[in-house]
């Protein structure tokens, strides 16, 4: 009732699923839902800790220049990053484990942190003037020679800090970071300027931002190009073209999801079933995880219901802040506040056109910064002394709670989470195995039990009810099977395991391509051709631009002797990809050998680059006509 397009969905794809059961899968990708929600709940905790813990203003110093420290901290090593890693990944290890040992994955991740760590450095900054001599010095010398005074150590060392981040932040070039910077300081200076209507906050404000602008223009090149690249075409900016892209097709999904939306985590499965646009790729299609634009993917996963909750949480906060802060007097809470408030600002700015709050780091403190501002808003009087004195009924209910808090963390929590920790240490181990031996082509019988394994242990410390597990166990005992095409009974006992295992990963997550592209192949290898065809083509059914699935649903068609559908297939793969054209020769040639070139000109698609794909294929052709001239003729 809430969701009619899931229920075409199933019928579509998954009939077996609703004649099965009475209840419909809360998500598409049910392992994904269960991450995301893991996810949230650490922020939330976050959230609550911060909101729990920062009672005074000395507590809040102290928190903010923890920001402050980190963030000039990570603005050296990614500085360093730049210079001896040409500027591309920002951490110590390779893209895929990055994100383990280091709080951004490249530079646009890399600028959204420091988006949040400047506003609060720019606050400190603010807040150790105002509280200095300076205000009430008069005439532009005496205001000179301050600079001078001890006084003006502090202010100046967090003028440097903020410099070192300012130029860190420009160094990669990140078009939504210069995004998410502009609305921060434009906030800063909306609610400086017109809070306390004083010229030392304009002078200081406008020159930050002049200077933000001006380097940015002057000195970063690569971020002059790519604003050129915007304003002289669209077209010629690939990435700003996708973007625009995955957005249209993001709204697509919601508005077949309008409500409930497709579930947490389910965007990737669902996704490339909406994708409008082909990649170019020799092997299969660039796969989006998220839509670039964290309100566009929150809307296509929660729908209405789940992103206006959000939306209505963060209005009331923003509200109470707005109503709040013009009233404050203490100096400390009323510029460390707004440093808050508007890395916050920024970080939302900055998922416009990123997927910022599925970066674990920065979505972490971010959860933490809004922790801290909601405790603000609500009871602004705790903030009032340096200190906080809990009456006796309030301690002891906190540490009843506390109490608990740490019971459950480490009777339920602390264990779950090492049993997942170590299965998806054993999972990822198995798959760089099998993903080598696909890219290699060669079955090896070592990483085959390596891989065999390893997930072995990863299904032991989850009891093995993922569908990703039983997806790679099918894969291994595919190849199992390959390895014993000497012993036709062992091959089949192991094609009868690798059905079992792959027929079980199908089931859980009926809208994975993958899931149906694997159990195609294997009934391929196994000679039924025709039972692999209806997984194929729901394979390609649910990556239509992806040329890979359908290059392969054609080759099968070739098997079964349907030459015009496989030849439909193969003029639909050109026309996502011509990469595929010299494959594509050589399996109608071999299948047809007294094919003409003017036959397989027909398999070529009427598009702009047909005159290039047809000079290919006349030097495909006359390639394969020297081959079939030098094979020696029989003799009778």
């Amino acid at each position: 009732m809430l969701s009619p397009n899931l229920i075409n969905l199933y019928q579509r794809f998954a009939p077996f699923v609703l004649t099965s059961s009475k209840w419909i899968p809360i998500s598409l990708a049910t392992y994904d839902m269960w991450v995301e929600l893991g996810k949230s709940f650490c922020y939330l905790s976050l959230f609550l800790i911060a909101h729990h813990m920062i009672q005074s203003k000395n507590e809040l110093k102290r928190f903010g220049f923890s920001v402050i420290a980190i963030g000039v901290f990570l603005s050296l090593i990614g500085l360093a990053f730049a210079r001896f890693s040409h500027g591309k990944i920002y951490g110590l290890f390779l893209f895929p484990n990055a994100s383990f040992f280091t709080p951004f994955l490249n530079k646009n991740h890399f600028a959204n942190y420091l988006v949040m760590t400047l506003p609060m450095t720019l606050a400190f900054v603010f807040l150790l003037a105002d509280r200095s001599s300076l205000p009430t010095r008069r005439g532009f010398r005496s205001k000179f020679l301050w600079l001078a005074s001890k006084e003006a150590t502090w202010p100046l060392v967090m003028c440097g800090a903020f410099l070192l981040q300012l130029i860190a932040f420009l160094a990669p070039a990140s078009r939504g970071g210069l995004l998410g910077i502009t609305a921060a300081f434009s906030s800063f200076l909306f609610f400086s300027v017109f809070r306390f209507k004083k010229k030392i906050a304009a002078i200081f404000l406008i020159g930050s931002v002049t200077l933000l602008l001006g380097f940015s223009v002057y000195q970063v090149k690569p971020l002059v190009s790519k604003l050129r690249l915007l304003r002289e075409a669209s077209s010629a900016d690939a990435a700003f073209k996708f973007r625009l892209s995955n957005w249209k097709d993001t709204l697509r999904i919601f508005s077949d999801f309008p409500l409930v939306g497709i579930g947490a985590g389910g965007f990737h499965s669902l996704f490339p079933l909406y994708k409008s646009m082909p990649e170019i790729s020799t092997v299969s299609q660039v796969r989006f995880y998220h839509a670039e634009n964290e309100l566009l993917e929150t809307l296509a996963e929660e729908g209405i219901l789940g992103t206006g909750l959000l939306l209505l949480c963060g209005g009331v906060v923003a509200f109470r802040f707005r109503k709040w802060w013009y009233t404050v007097s203490s100096k400390t809470i009323r510029w460390l506040s707004l440093g808050i408030a508007c890395s916050c600002i920024g970080m939302l700015a900055h998922s416009l056109t990123d997927f910022t709050f599925h970066i674990p780091a920065n979505a972490a403190l971010f959860a933490a910064l809004s922790g801290v501002l909601t405790r603000f808003s609500s009871n602004r009087e705790l903030f009032l002394a340096e200190q906080t004195n809990l009456g006796p009924s309030k301690s002891t209910l906190r540490l009843v709670l506390a109490a608990v808090f740490v019971t459950i963390l480490f009777v339920w929590l602390a264990p779950l989470l090492w049993r997942q920790w170590r299965s998806e240490y054993y999972y990822l181990k198995a798959k760089k195995e099998l993903n080598l031996i696909a890219e290699e082509k060669i079955v090896a019988l070592p990483r085959v039990l390596s891989s065999y394994d390893y997930l072995l242990k990863a299904k032991k410390a989850t009891h093995g009810d993922q569908a990703r597990i039983h997806h790679s166990l099918g894969r291994t005992y595919t190849y199992f099977g390959l390895l014993a095409q000497k012993d036709s009974k062992r091959r089949e006992h192991w094609f009868e395991q690798a059905e079992t295992e792959l027929l079980q990963s199908f089931r859980r997550e009926p809208f994975n391509a993958n899931h149906c592209y694997n159990l195609g192949w294997l009934y391929v290898q196994w000679q039924k051709q025709e039972t692999a065809e209806p997984y194929l083509e729901k394979a390609m059914l649910l990556e239509p631009q992806n040329p890979f699935y359908r290059f392969q649903f054609g080759r099968n068609q070739l098997e079964l002797k349907k030459a015009g559908s496989a030849y439909s297939v193969f003029q639909e793969t050109l026309q996502i990809n011509g990469a595929y054209l010299k494959l594509i020769v050589k399996l109608v040639t071999e299948f047809d050998p007294k094919i003409t070139l003017e036959q397989l000109q027909e398999l070529l698609p009427p598009t702009e680059q047909w005159q290039s794909l047809n000079s290919q294929l006349v030097m495909y052709f006359e390639q394969y006509q020297n081959s079939q001239r030098a094979q020696p003729s029989s003799r009778f």
